[in-house]
Order: structure tokens, then sequence, then C-alpha cells
């Protein structure tokens, strides 16, 4: 009788699926570490400092920019060799040393005494940029998985097609894990205490970066052509991103045009020509050249500037822009000249213009006035135009919209945040410019004199509404009874 065949093993490769297949593996295989600091180089460098206190390497073969800049190590130069260590200055230097236990279950040896030295942070988690860990910041406050656009939104000042690559590096590095559809949440293997350290740093870091500080409220997607934006905000001038862009220029003043794309997430720089109007036809905004590029800044020139910067930036407390980190520091605008620009273009164009300054001088108006005032346009787009105003919560109607008795009031609305500041730019509006004050006073007193009675009555009169009485007849006498009169003021007739 023969003996038995001993089983054989073709190949390594079919053991290894025969153990998967059975649930049962020869070795213990320890799952991979996420990649957290940088990349795998960097990683090791910062376990192997922890593990052994200190690393030396050659000082003209190795390369440490990343792990220094990150505050977390310290490095001590001498001829030849670089020598790294544990930094005790971090802002977060315990909370550190418990990520690096945790990522490479090694005990950690104390860290080195505080030596009252203010870190540098450049890059907190060993990387050549922040955007990874200003992911982690955003997903750690959350506390939930968020779809890709929401951090491109929340990232305004970074391309969206880098934070999509930033977001691919960090799911291969098994720091992020991707969910159903385009969202992303925090992988299940990270350390414990990964999430403290990054708080605490953001904090540090917030005190010379606003960036660093989560916004929920700028989540908002940036509108096409004509749309508005999520957050409410009105299209006083036009568009929403004209809105923007003025806000940006009155509360951080003059900046250069790729700053102030950053700020509000406009990915493309456009100049004010026949198809693009990013400021409006108004004449706000004045650029120039410098020598690191474009720059720009509200014109002082303009007859309407300080009452325009009040409301802008009352308008910005409400609706807040992103914080502004100027990359190339503040330009000084040039020479100031004389302001050429299209009056009528106050509020984006001449119908919205017309229907606000209809209200210069009393604060209210109606759909009458608005249409003489607005001249030359017909009566159907005055009232769209009422309507959008209306819609978008910067007028209010005194009734609704429809038949009704007499003239339906409209009044810049109470809910809108800048109502003062607003009827205090259409107040000035008509004395710099008198003739659009003198178009709106004849617009009143060309109304019939029982509009003007109706006014009156509520005391809404002023000198331009007041009725115009009639000259009483005189009364005849019997001696006058053959006398021949006229018949409009009763003066005697030959």
């Amino acid at each position: 009788m023969l003996p038995p065949v001993p089983p054989t093993r073709t190949s390594q490769h079919e053991g290894d699926v025969g153990a998967v297949e059975s649930g049962l593996t020869g070795e213990k295989r320890r799952p991979e570490r996420p990649i957290i600091f940088g990349q795998a180089r960097e990683q090791e460098r910062l376990l192997q400092v922890a593990r052994e206190g200190e690393l030396v390497l050659d000082r003209t073969k190795s390369s440490t920019s990343l792990i220094v800049g990150s505050g977390m190590v310290t490095e001590r130069l001498a001829p030849g060799v670089r020598t790294l260590t544990l930094s005790g200055d971090h802002p977060a230097a315990e909370l550190f040393r418990k990520v690096l236990a945790e990522l490479g279950g090694i005990p950690i040896p104390p860290l080195v005494a505080k030596t009252g030295a203010r870190p540098t942070i450049i890059y907190p988690l060993a990387t050549i940029h922040n955007i990874s860990f200003r992911i982690l910041l955003h997903l750690i406050v959350a506390d939930e998985p968020l779809d890709v656009h929401v951090l491109q939104r929340r990232l305004p000042d970074v391309g969206p097609e880098t934070v999509s690559r930033v977001l691919k590096r960090l799911v291969r590095d098994r720091v992020l894990v991707r969910e159903r559809g385009e969202r992303v949440a925090l992988a299940g293997s990270l350390p414990p205490s990964l999430p403290a350290f990054v708080l605490t740093t953001a904090e540090y870091l917030a005190k010379d970066d606003p960036r660093m500080v989560v916004r929920p409220d700028l989540d908002r997607g940036r509108p096409a052509a004509f749309l508005s934006a999520n957050d409410g905000a009105p299209r006083l001038f036009g568009t929403d991103v004209r809105l923007r862009n003025l806000m940006a220029l009155a509360v951080h003043g003059p900046m250069m045009y790729r700053d102030l794309r950053k700020i509000n997430g406009g990915y493309t720089m456009k100049s004010e020509g026949r198809d693009d109007a990013p400021f409006g036809r108004g004449a706000f905004v004045r650029e120039w050249e410098t020598e690191d590029g474009r720059a720009l800044a509200l014109d002082d020139a303009h007859p309407l500037v300080l009452p325009l910067r009040r409301l802008l930036v009352r308008l910005a407390e409400t609706y807040p822009i992103a914080p502004h980190v100027p990359a190339y520091g503040r330009p000084d605008p040039p020479p100031a000249e004389a302001w050429r620009g299209d009056r009528l273009a106050l509020f984006g164009s001449a119908l919205p213009t017309a229907v606000l300054l209809s209200m210069a001088g009393r604060g209210w108006t109606f759909e009458k006035i608005c249409c003489e005032v607005a001249t030359g346009y017909d009566r159907v787009v005055v009232r769209k135009t009422v309507k959008r105003l209306e819609d978008e919560g910067l007028l209010v109607g005194s009734r609704p919209r429809g038949p009704g008795f007499g003239p339906r009031l409209l009044r810049i609305a109470e809910t809108f945040p800048a109502r003062e500041e607003l009827q205090a730019l259409i107040d000035a509006a008509i004395q710099v410019w008198p003739d659009i004050g003198d178009r709106v006073r004849l617009a009143f007193r060309g109304l019939p004199n029982k509009t003007k009675v109706y006014f009156e009555r509520r005391g809404l009169s002023d000198d331009d509404i007041t009725p115009r009485t009639r000259r009483p007849k005189p009364k005849l006498t019997k001696a006058d009874a053959g006398t021949r009169r006229c018949p409009g003021c009763g003066r005697a007739l030959p």
C-alpha cells in the first residue's frame, strides 16, 4: 500500500488565498497605519525621534524642513550633522506625544522641557501646505461626514481641483474614507488623541491666521449669473458676485485681485468690459497695475463713496465674507483721478436705481412714481423690478399686491439689515445729483389732485404733493345780474 501523497502548494499566493477564504492566517498581520504627518518618510522620522529621544542625520543628505516647520520638532545643527528632538514648546506637545504613541503602538519618553520660545508652525501636519490640516479641522468640528462640495465652499481660497486632489491623497493614506456619493469621513483607524491635537493647534494658529476658524456660515455656493445665494443676501447691485466683491473691498480696503478671488471663491479674474462687469457699471472700483499684478480699491473719487462704504460694511456684518490673508501685502492706490461713471447704474442698472431713488427725501414711493422716474421703460418691466426687490427683502408694500383702494406704498423693509444706511445713500444721491431729485419732485407734483388728498389725509403730504386748491367763484348780487362775467375767474367783461 502506497503512502498518501502530501498536499503540495503551488505558490505562496495560492496559500494566502486559501488562508483568507478559511478565515485563518499563519501569521498576525497588523493593518497599515495611516500616514497623517506628511509622507511615510516624515512620519517614520517623527516616530523614530519619539522612540529614541533624538535622531541624528547627515546634514548634507537629509532634508527636515517639513517636520521642523511643523513646530513639533526642534533641530540642532553641528558640523556635518543635524539632531532632531521632540519640542516641548508646541501648544499641543503632550497631545502630539499621545498621538505618536497611539500611532506607533510604542511608549514615548517624556518631552524636553519648554524653553519658553514661541514656536513657528508653518506646516501643521508636516505637509507642504495646510490644506490637509484644514480639511481635518472641518471634519472634526462637524463631527459627521461632509460632502466634497461643502468642503470646497468652506475653503474659498483653495481651488476646487486642489481640494479634490488633497482629498484623494488623504483617502489613499488611510486618513479619510469615502462614503456613498461624494461624502468623506474620518477613518476609524486614526489615533483617538488626533482630534484634540488638531483643535488645540488650530486655536493657536488662529491668532495669526483667521482661516483656521471654522465658519459654517460661509457654507454657501457661489451662484452663477443673476441667481441669488443661499444665505439670502439681496442682489442690491444686480448680482451676488458684485455684492461680495464690493463688500470685501469696503471691509478690507485695497487688495490684489488674486486675494479678492481667494476671499469670494472666484477662480477666474475678469476685468471690466463689454461682457463682464464684476463690480457693476457704476464705477465704484478703480484698478491699477503693480509689480505683483492687478490691484483694486473702492474709488475715493466717487461722489457717494462714504455712504456706499457704510452700507457695504453694514451688509458684511449680516452676510459675512471669508477672512483676508494677503499674499503680497496691502497695495497703495495711485493719485486720485476725476470720477467718470454711470450714475444711473448706482444699483446695478437703470431700473432698480430709478425705483430706489424715487424714495429720496421721503422714504416711500409707489408704482406710478417709479414708472414716471424710470423714463423710457414700459410699466410691465418696472413692475417686475419692484416685485424682485420685494421678493429679495429690500422693499415691502403697505398691502398685498393686487387691486385695492388707494396707492400701494413701498418702503425699505424693516427686516433689511442695512435699512438706515441704504436710505442715507439714496438721500445723498439727490444731493450730489440735483437733477435726479428734480425728476422725483416733478413726478410727485404731477399726481392727480385726488391722489394728493389721499396722501394728505394719511399724513404723507409735503410741498410737492400738497393738493391744489381752486379759487372760489365770486358771489353775484342783484346789481350784477345784467353784467357779463368770465366763467373762470368771474371778472366783469366789457
